[in-house]
């Protein structure tokens, strides 16, 4: 036997094998549809926050989950039914997080972490049929159709409810420092949430137009319409919502804004909530129930300073009314940096927030004022 041709052989049949073998699922990693007929996509975020409360009487550094939005997962799949129909659906969820609401004692007055879980929740599902020129139509557990009229602006993601960036804190009394209530009872931001469970319609975008409708399985119902457009050196954004379900509230609200290419950015949120008592025979508004407003105004400018990602310098301030009792007002004044990382996809924001509020009783509150850092990444 000839022993150099025997090797040659040998070696070549390996270099052959080793260019015609998958990569190890565990080593290198391939995720594959079980269903060939589609493509599918898998996604997540993570935020991580470190957020120092002073509520006038305590202080505290904490490290928690994120302000301006979950850790969450997410899979997707669409395939083709014709040229012109595609087929959907979407599942996500919230990830379980650790020390998910900083805050104080609301009792003992001791300065104590909160250190709650936040449970994982399955927070969409759907399925869609897409049409070209159609639109879309979708049914499941998915955001009513007003969602994002009342609040949209080019801040990058900050957080929308006051309350987020305090946690679980509580005010306290300027005279003797006991805790008179959490900030969820002076704040509210107003803008139809969910998801829940209904069947919705999405146009596509006709001059800049676009409507929404929604039918929910409380027997509620949702619009929306929102435009955007462009002039020179402009770009803008107008909307225009209405929420409401079975039981007896009802959202109205709008937002708008603008944004020039130098970065410059300003914009504007307004909503109301209608709250009925279904129950009372009363006319007018029943006694106890409120009906809380919000409005926001939102400036900023947005450039590239560096090889990162572009950075956005963003300041608010925002105002809620009658949110759980009638006379309780809620103010933020805010101040954000939100610099993003574009090789990763990733962003970073660095933040200061003053939360202040008042009742009908004159109780003399502390401002509670924050002092925020946020990390997310994104997979």
């Amino acid at each position: 036997m000839d022993i150099k041709t025997t090797l040659k052989a040998t070696v070549a049949a390996g270099a052959l094998l080793a260019l015609v073998t998958p990569v190890d699922a565990v080593a290198g990693g391939k995720v594959s549809a079980a269903n060939s007929k589609v493509d599918i996509t898998i996604g997540g975020r993570l935020h991580r926050s470190l957020v120092y409360i002073d509520d006038g009487q305590h202080s505290e550094l904490f490290q928690t989950a994120g302000i301006t939005g979950n850790s969450e997962m997410w899979l997707a799949g669409e395939g083709k039914l014709t040229e012109s129909v595609s087929m959907g659906g979407y599942l996500r969820w919230d990830i379980t997080k650790q020390d998910a609401t900083p805050g104080f004692g609301s009792t003992t007055g001791a300065d104590a972490v909160a250190a709650a879980e936040e449970t994982g929740t399955n927070k969409y599902e759907y399925v869609y049929w897409k049409h070209n020129s159609m639109g879309t139509l979708t049914m499941g557990a998915i955001e009513p159709a007003g969602d994002g009229t009342m609040d949209g602006d080019y801040a990058s993601g900050v957080a929308n409810g006051a309350s987020a960036y305090a946690g679980a804190a509580h005010f306290t009394s300027g005279t003797a420092g006991a805790f008179v209530g959490p900030v969820g009872n002076y704040f509210g931001k107003i803008d139809p949430g969910g998801p829940l469970v209904a069947i919705r319609y999405d146009s596509p975008a006709f001059s800049g137009f676009s409507v929404h409708g929604s039918y929910h399985q409380d027997g509620g119902g949702g619009a929306g319409i929102k435009y955007a457009g462009k002039v020179g050196g402009l770009d803008f954004f107008a909307r225009v919502g209405y929420n409401n379900n079975s039981a007896g509230a009802a959202q109205t609200g709008a937002s708008a804004g603008v944004s020039h290419s130098s970065g410059f950015h300003v914009s504007g949120n307004f909503g109301k909530q209608h709250n009925d008592d279904p129950t009372s025979t009363a006319t007018g508004v029943e006694a106890g129930v409120t009906d809380p407003t919000w409005w926001r105004v939102i400036g900023g400018y947005n450039a590239s300073f560096n090889s990162l990602g572009s950075t956005n310098f963003v300041v608010s301030y925002e105002k809620t009314e009658d949110d759980t009792a009638k006379g309780n007002e809620g103010k933020v004044i805010r101040a954000e940096v939100m610099q993003n990382l574009d090789a990763v996809g990733a962003r970073l924001a660095l933040g200061y927030a003053n939360l202040s509020a008042s009742d009908t009783a004159s109780t003399d509150f502390n401002d509670i004022d924050v002092v925020f850092f946020e990390t997310n990444f994104n997979f």
